[in-house]
């Protein structure tokens, strides 16, 4: 699905219209992200994505609205939730479980076991506390990728942030030391995916 689909974009009020660059904020909620990541580990090669959000994402982003509109149809449902289901689309299998403690999303893409940590933000943001946050998801969803007990057996770890101009910095100072535990750092553009650090050389793009 393009991602620019999963970019939510309001009008900031008065006071904050100087906050963000652009006459409007551009917010990649964490489903949004999960769902990119989603998409870019079918466009690898997995036939089966495990998406493990937590009940707040729901209520900020309607995750089976968008399946829907991206051709996904609802096969099982499980939960208490809406989203809590397994879609499929053609031969791509994509199942919902809001479970924690699974990784937030999880697929074998050819040879590896991918697991992929998440975290959302503002794309366009200046205000200093969103920008506070952006960094704050970059350290959090790489510490939860240094639990090696969960993530044993796994053949790349990945953490996956909204790009910014500060998580483009924070992540080049972290590049070395991600690289050294095996974790790469994926930015989540507008248009694409890019792997930018980690331990094997690659450049993976969703485009």
């Amino acid at each position: 699905m393009p991602i620019r689909d999963l970019v939510i974009e309001k009008t900031p009020p008065e006071k904050r219209q100087k906050s963000c660059a652009g006459d409007k904020k551009r917010h990649l909620y964490e489903p949004a992200v999960m769902l990119a990541v989603a998409d870019w580990m079918f466009d690898s090669g997995a036939q089966t994505v495990r998406m493990s959000p937590d009940g707040m994402h729901a209520k900020q982003f309607d995750i089976r609205g968008c399946l829907e509109t991206q051709g996904f149809k609802q096969i099982d449902r499980w939960g208490h939730t809406n989203a809590g289901s397994r879609y499929t689309r053609h031969d791509h299998t994509l199942e919902v479980d809001f479970k924690p403690g699974q990784g937030d999303v999880v697929a074998d893409v050819r040879e590896y076991r991918i697991w992929v940590e998440t975290k959302g933000g503002f794309l366009n943001t200046k205000h200093a506390g969103q920008m506070s946050k952006l960094r704050r998801g970059l350290y959090e969803a790489v510490g939860m990728l240094l639990n090696g007990s969960k993530t044993h057996g796994v053949d790349r770890l990945i953490a996956a942030v909204p790009h910014h101009p500060e998580t483009e910095k924070l992540s080049q100072q972290m590049a070395q030391r991600c690289q050294d535990t095996g974790i790469e750092i994926a930015w989540v553009f507008d248009k694409n995916i890019q792997l930018i650090a980690g331990s094997m050389d690659r450049q993976d793009r969703l485009l």
